[in-house]
């Protein structure tokens, strides 16, 4: 793998939620969280620019206190290929340069740094999706057991507006035991719910296969104009009782 400034892409062609793609990383919290962020909130980031240096600067917020980080326009390749977080948009780059700064914020116990190269495979992302959230919002978020809430349909339905989440959520499966197509130990986008019964979720993983049983087919929903035969865009809505008995925790901000 090398560390090499692009040659060829954009930084940013059209904000979308379906634009972050896991890679190779273990960062499934942080990649679903930036889906999230992406697809429901107006406070997002519509495009970020180098600085005169060459360095592109996000903000990430522990404890609600803003640390700056930049980071250089260098990207990590193999074969001509981004291993890490992609974009679902062809030659689109905001994806991984969101992921190698949040990296460098976590190398450094989150806080402000300027970065060119350095091993992002050696940071640890971690499973605290509570702390990911509101570093990447300024949010305060809660993180509840979905074991504990009687009806996940209704519990989410209440934190939506006509099915859609108002800010951004994300749930993360349990280690074992999950229902046939959800991956064990794996964080997933929250975008809403429908037809009275289902969790609207998205996989971050790259080329992930969605579940095929307990989930809603055969129709577009009006939630964002989602269509659910597409099996290809790691879109799925699974029913709300193996929501329940599959995942582990939910982090929404009140």
């Amino acid at each position: 793998m090398t560390w090499t400034d692009p040659t060829r892409g954009e930084f940013l062609k059209v904000r979308s939620y379906r634009d972050p793609k896991q890679g190779c990383l273990d960062d499934c919290i942080f990649i679903s969280g930036l889906s999230a962020y992406a697809w429901c909130d107006a406070t997002f980031p519509k495009n970020i620019a180098p600085d005169a240096t060459g360095y592109y600067s996000f903000n990430f917020f522990p404890s609600k206190v803003t640390k700056t980080v930049k980071v250089s326009k260098k990207l990590c390749y193999e074969n001509n290929f981004l291993p890490f977080a992609s974009s679902s948009e062809a030659d689109e780059l905001w994806p991984a340069y969101y992921e190698k700064a949040f990296a460098a914020f976590l190398r450094v116990n989150r806080t402000s740094v300027s970065i060119d190269e350095f091993k992002i495979r050696d940071v640890s992302f971690g499973r605290n999706g509570k702390q990911t959230m509101e570093d990447l919002t300024k949010f305060t978020y809660n993180d509840p057991e979905v074991s504990t809430i009687a009806d996940p349909f209704t519990y989410i339905n209440e934190r939506c507006t006509e099915g859609k989440t108002k800010k951004p959520m994300i749930a993360w499966t349990l280690s074992s035991n999950v229902a046939e197509g959800l991956k064990e130990d794996h964080a997933y986008t929250v975008l809403g719910v429908t037809d009275a019964r289902y969790i609207v979720l998205r996989d971050p993983r790259r080329g992930a296969a969605e579940p095929t049983k307990n989930v809603l087919t055969g129709k577009t929903i009006t939630l964002g104009g989602i269509n659910l035969n597409d099996t290809g865009d790691g879109i799925f809505a699974l029913d709300k009782d193996k929501f329940k008995t599959s995942f582990y925790k939910l982090a929404f901000s009140p």
